[in-house]
């Protein structure tokens, strides 16, 4: 086993580490958040009647991908009791472990009265602040949800992306087990790794970077490359699976520190208006950004490149046409044809692709006309047939 715990987080990982965690658990009262499909998945995992029986288990399974403000108001009205909750257990993907986050911080200080009025943009000022404990259960290996102190969640009708952070959603106990993800189908397996590698690059041309970010995104990065590599030759067994799940923890920890950047800002519409699921949405400009910023980050590029076989005084540009190969590869570029259909659809919202909180972060100077290019050339690229 792997120790990837900290001061904050008591983290196990491995095969098979959910069954011996979690029937340590003994006379507890656990509420369980995660999809419908997720609750099916819990069921059937082999620790989860021995937990019922040494347990009190409540279930909510209303969390779907990109959670609505909305859901938070459901949840509220079914008065759950949540001061004799032990724990709150996520079982899913990012949005139910930012779910989980959520509930844990705001679910025991009346925030929820005023749920309509409350605006979740910024931090939670910590002080007087009464947490429930968090255990995390990652089921897909992108969103690094559960090594981060932050949360999203969307209103649809108002076409917005909310964003709360506070460093008691951190959860407490990490579960990550590879064998929850090795049933995930392809395109899911895809999109999240993408996260996953947006997060690492996202990371280094970064302002807020420091050694230890840097550290944990080369981690993230070159294990997810390796990993997406291996996918195209048709090798997605353990090790791939392993490789894919250790790499978004590490990418976590990495935007933990730094936050995101600029491919994150421009993606967000995609997702809110064309259904673009955030891994591609993410995705969508990573190349041209790479491009952009790899001689000004160039020493933590370097050490990816020659991580994943790399070496040479042209590893730059050999660096960059494996990613270029690997994406064309991997043969996605059918999400953004079918979602988004033309260039015009995509300039309809490049307004709300700035968004200034993650556009600040980026370590290069940009302004609208270079936003412009980026967005306009990686379409080309994908629409060239």
């Amino acid at each position: 086993m792997i120790d990837l715990s900290n001061s904050s987080q008591k983290i196990f990982y491995g095969r098979g580490v959910k069954d011996s965690q979690l029937l340590e658990i003994k006379e507890k009262t656990l509420l369980i958040l995660t999809s419908l499909e997720g609750r099916k998945r819990f069921i059937s995992q082999e620790f989860s009647g021995k937990l019922a029986l040494s347990n009190k288990l409540i279930f909510f399974d209303k969390v779907n991908p990109n959670p609505d403000k909305n859901l938070l108001e459901k949840f509220f009205q079914l008065e759950i009791d949540l001061s004799c909750v032990d724990y709150i257990l996520s079982f899913g993907g990012g949005s139910v472990i930012d779910f989980g986050k959520i509930i844990s911080v705001l679910g025991l200080n009346n925030i929820y009265e005023s749920i309509n009025d409350f605006n979740f943009d910024g931090h939670v000022n910590d002080q007087n602040i009464l947490s429930i404990k968090h255990i995390a259960i990652p089921t897909t290996a992108g969103t690094g949800s559960e090594a981060t102190s932050f949360a999203t969640l969307w209103d649809k009708n108002k076409n917005k992306k909310y964003s709360i952070s506070s460093k008691l959603m951190l959860p407490e106990i990490v579960l990550i087990d590879p064998s929850l993800t090795d049933s995930l189908p392809r395109e899911t397996t895809l999109s999240t790794a993408l996260d996953s590698l947006s997060h690492s690059f996202e990371s280094i041309w970064n302002k807020n970077s420091d050694y230890k970010s840097k550290g944990y995104a080369l981690k993230g990065a070159t294990l997810t490359l390796l990993a997406l590599e291996d996918i195209v030759k048709n090798k997605s067994n353990n090790s791939v699976r392993n490789q894919l799940l250790l790499g978004s923890f590490y990418a976590g920890r990495a935007i933990n520190i730094s936050k995101t950047a600029v491919c994150h800002s421009i993606s967000y519409p995609l997702t809110l208006h064309y259904g673009v699921e955030h891994g591609f949405a993410a995705a969508f400009t990573l190349i041209e950004v790479l491009k952009l910023s790899i001689e000004k980050n160039h020493k933590s590029f370097k050490k990816i490149a020659n991580n994943i076989g790399i070496n040479g005084n042209s590893w730059r540009d050999t660096f960059i046409n494996r990613i270029e190969s690997l994406f064309y590869n991997l043969n996605f570029k059918y999400i953004y044809l079918e979602k988004i259909i033309n260039l015009d659809n995509l300039f309809k919202v490049f307004n709300e692709m700035n968004t200034p909180s993650r556009l600040k972060n980026f370590n290069v100077s940009i302004d609208d006309n270079t936003l412009e290019e980026l967005i306009t050339i990686s379409w080309n690229k994908i629409n060239d047939k």
